[in-house]
């Protein structure tokens, strides 16, 4: 008996534990001599040993006479399946084959393995050797990302081939399709980036470039290993289903439920008038039901009630204080010292785009120098300490790499939510610039010079709202009386000037203090306690308004202005028209506000705070804003007063009224506002 060989596996890099059958096969020829062993009976025997660590799972003999030489005559040496029972085997442990084989014939044999057809053999063992995982995650924006963990006895060297694809989205009662319109995306001609997951064990990871469709999704995995049967395309299938959600949908819809809430309260103004005793003429309760129905277009321009679907694309960031890798904490003051605006790479775990960040951000550093201070942030929920070790070594000192905490808590508060993204944010704290999933140096260089003039912020914004929200203050601007020229002079376009002046004060008055507070040295969380102190202000205002159809804070402006007025201005038209034109300013001021928060932080505040000519620039826009603002209050006015002498018999017969149902409309609106604001700031962790 000779030893034919005594081969041992490398060792195993994944343990495992598995009931196994355990045979083999070899392929045994004439290869050279007598052409048969057939008269001599002389047979050939093979035993073979197989080894798992130190223990012997298989033995077994196999004695054959061979009749033909060569090819043709190739005799299969097959073992019979030996149940090893449980076999246990840890990450460090061989496995080893040894052949011997006694020959009696007279001719030359050869032992084939390993080869195809006539020239195969090896060993078969039978059972669950290897468990990959698959782990899909799918991000904020829809992107997917899949985890694969090679759960293999000798890891990724076991992998010959792997190819997935996601399909969908797949009916509830379906377990799969195979329609390839349902094809969404399919992996493996980007590279895979290595991370290590919660076990400790290498994984890859693949980022998807598309996004999916809500609903039911199915990724199908064909994996092909090294060392199992060459003709089989898979020798692993597996399905994993998973669902995206819209994680995003508000808790109610403001264009449903304040449109409902709104009408409801000019009946309810309505009702309670007549059971006090004062009737209503008709055409008044007419005009105060169509007055209602004008509230449809503010209820749609609203925001929803929670969800991230409220975060606006302007959105002021949290102050974050994140850990970085290394040592410490970095926080957005940190970073803002002695900069015209920050730039933040956001990536989940193992992205390759935080890689295309790194390399974009590297350019713009060299183009841009000190002027901006770059920063990575690396989220979502199962985010690790070792997953900034790739990113850090990359950078090499260059900028910081953060961490978010596990709840994505500052992620979820950007606009591109827990998702790749670049953001700038300008000085005042503001978001100038977001982009999905990288943004390049020239558009990094031109968010810079979007930051410093006045970020996404528009000095017609005011005028957008006019046909939404401005359409409900037509009845409250309604003219009372016929116009007759003064009997003195008055400079020309007096009276269009004081109704734009109102208009533009009342503006400067409902935003003073959120335009203060860019200055104002504190933590940019406070600015969101200041928002619910507004916002309940503004609830006490149109309660007081419902109640007495006048607002004292608006009377005292009127009356402050009218003290600037010349003698003759101020004999030629009541101080009660100045009143409701400072009220209209006063009402579409808290529009505009509910519309853009940020018009004056990110379209003032941060011009000023940019430094250099944003000190002259930042005050001349601030009178833009105005001057644009008291136009868009003229213009309400303005158009009110196309009825004629019908707009004036309302008007006359029916100012207090709509002043008190205009209070009624607006508290569902304030406490609305009011409500979402509290909840925005509970997710935040900041209640």
């Amino acid at each position: 008996e000779v030893e034919i060989f005594d081969l041992q596996t490398p060792p195993l890099i994944e343990g495992f534990n598995a009931s196994l059958n355990i045979s083999t096969y070899f392929t045994v020829l004439i290869s050279s001599g007598p052409s048969t062993c057939t008269a001599t009976q002389s047979p050939v025997t093979l035993t073979s040993e197989f080894y798992i660590g130190s223990a012997i799972v298989h033995q077994a003999t196999v004695s054959e006479v061979i009749t033909r030489a060569g090819e043709p005559g190739a005799e299969n040496f097959s073992t019979t399946p030996t149940d090893a029972g449980f076999v246990s085997a840890k990450p460090g442990d061989t496995m080893r084959l040894r052949l011997l084989i006694n020959n009696e014939c007279a001719a030359t044999i050869s032992v084939e393995w390993g080869g195809a057809e006539s020239r195969s053999g090896g060993v078969i063992i039978e059972g669950m050797l290897y468990e990959p995982q698959f782990q899909v995650r799918v991000d904020d924006l829809g992107i997917a990302q899949i985890e694969f963990t090679p759960i293999m006895p000798w890891g990724y060297d076991d992998l010959e081939n792997l190819e997935f694809t996601i399909w969908g989205p797949v009916p509830e009662t379906d377990k799969s399709i195979f329609d390839t319109m349902f094809l969404v995306e399919q992996f493996g001609s980007d590279a895979p980036i290595n991370r290590t997951d919660s076990n400790g064990r290498e994984a890859m990871v693949w980022t998807g470039k598309l996004q999916l469709p809500e609903g039911d999704m199915v990724l199908k995995v064909c994996l092909k290993t090294a060392d199992s049967h060459i003709d089989l395309k898979c020798h692993a299938q597996g399905l994993i289903r998973f669902e995206v959600t819209d994680e995003t949908e508000p808790l109610a819809s403001a264009g449903l439920w304040l449109s409902l809430s709104c009408m409801g309260t000019v009946l309810i103004f309505i009702v309670n008038t007549f059971r006090t005793g004062v009737l209503i003429p008709p055409p008044l309760i007419g005009a105060l039901l169509v007055m209602g129905l004008l509230f449809i277009p503010l209820a749609n321009d609203m925001p929803d009630m929670g969800g991230d679907v409220r975060i606006s694309e302007d959105a002021r960031i949290p102050d974050f204080i994140l850990h970085q890798y290394g040592n410490g904490s970095v926080s957005l003051d940190d970073l803002m010292k002695g900069k015209k605006a920050v730039a933040i790479g956001i990536s989940i775990p193992a992205s390759n785009n935080a890689y295309d960040q790194i390399k974009e951000f590297r350019d713009a550093q060299e183009l841009l120098g000190d002027d901006v201070a770059f920063v990575q942030v690396v989220t979502g929920d199962d985010v690790r300490m070792d997953d900034l070790i790739p990113l850090f070594e990359q950078v090499n000192g260059s900028w910081p790499i953060l961490i978010d905490d596990s709840s994505s808590r500052f992620a979820k508060q950007l606009p591109t939510g827990v998702s790749d993204a670049v953001l700038i944010v300008d000085p005042a704290g503001h978001v100038a610039f977001s982009q999905h999933p990288t943004a390049s140096t020239e558009e990094i260089k031109n968010a810079l010079d979007t930051a410093s003039s006045g970020g996404q912020q528009s000095i017609a914004s005011s005028f957008a709202l006019l046909l939404g929200p401005g359409l409900a203050l037509l009845f409250l601007a309604l003219p009372r009386d016929e116009w007759v020229p003064p009997e003195e002079p008055l400079p020309p376009g007096a009276l269009w000037g004081s109704i734009a002046l109102s208009g533009g004060i009342s503006f400067l008055f409902v935003n003073l203090l959120p335009l203060s507070m860019v200055f104002i040295p504190v933590d940019m969380d406070l600015r969101n306690y200041v928002d619910i102190g507004l916002f309940i202000w503004f609830t006490t205002v149109v309660i007081r308004a419902a109640m007495s159809g006048s607002v004292i804070e608006t009377r005292l402006i009127a009356k402050l202005l009218y003290k600037f007025y010349p003698e003759n201005f101020r004999q030629w038209r009541d101080i009660e028209d100045g009143e409701r034109d400072v009220l209209i300013g006063f009402y579409f001021a808290w529009f505009t506000y509910f519309a853009f928060p940020s018009m004056l932080a990110q379209g003032v505040g941060a011009i000023i705070l940019s430094g250099g000519m944003g000190w002259l620039l930042g005050p001349f826009m601030l009178l833009i804003y105005v001057l644009m603002f008291g136009l868009s209050v003229l213009v309400i006015r303005f158009v009110a007063s196309w009825g004629g002498p019908i707009s004036r018999a309302f008007g006359r017969s029916g100012s207090d009224v709509f002043a008190k149902a205009m209070g009624w409309a607006l508290v569902p609106v304030a406490l609305w506002m009011m409500i979402d604001k509290f909840l925005e700031v509970s997710q935040s962790g900041l209640l």
